[in-house]
Parts: structure tokens; sequence; C-alpha cells
């Protein structure tokens, strides 16, 4: 393992890490953190798995092409996860009142 994949390795084990303390704090949003924490690990060792024989990945374009689909797709599922709660709770504080 060359450098650039040991920090990568050590910054998805310190995300993961930090992931799994708020996963034990949050109670209700246990299993949305869960996800992310499985998305990340996936991701994580995906990246150290395709570039293991990379000279110097920070130049290679398939790499920030990947990392901003990847940031892309998860601010998506996040945004619409909180869009899909707003309508709920608005769903569920009209009932409340009538």
């Amino acid at each position: 393992m060359d450098i650039d994949n040991q920090a990568i390795l050590v910054f998805f084990v310190c995300y993961w890490v930090i992931l799994l303390i708020f996963w034990y704090v949050a109670k209700k949003r246990r299993r949305v953190l869960l996800i992310n924490l499985t998305i990340h690990c996936i991701y994580g060792l995906f990246l150290l798995y395709k570039y293991n024989k990379a000279a110097d990945m920070w130049e290679d374009m398939d790499y920030w092409i990947f990392l901003l689909l990847a940031i892309a797709l998860h601010a998506i599922v996040n945004v619409g996860g909180i869009i899909l709660n707003l309508i709920r709770n608005y769903k569920n504080r009209r009932v409340k009142n009538h």
C-alpha cells in the first residue's frame, strides 16, 4: 500500500468511527446512519481496490469523476430524506389540526 491508499484508509476509518458515535447518540435516525456507514465503507474499499496500483490517483480524472458522482448521489439521498420528512410532518400536522 502506498501513502495515498493509507491516507484513504485512515480517512474512512476515522469517518466510520465518527458516524458510529453519531449512530450511538441518535435514537430515531439509526437506520439512515447505518445505511450511510455501509455506503461509505463500500466506497472506501472500492477506492482502495481500484487505485491500489495507480501511481498518483490525485491526478487521475476518473477518481474525481467517481468522487463527484458519489457525493452527488449521497446529497440527493440525504436531501430526498429531508424533503420526505418535511412532507410527512406537514401531513401529520394537518391531520391533527382537523
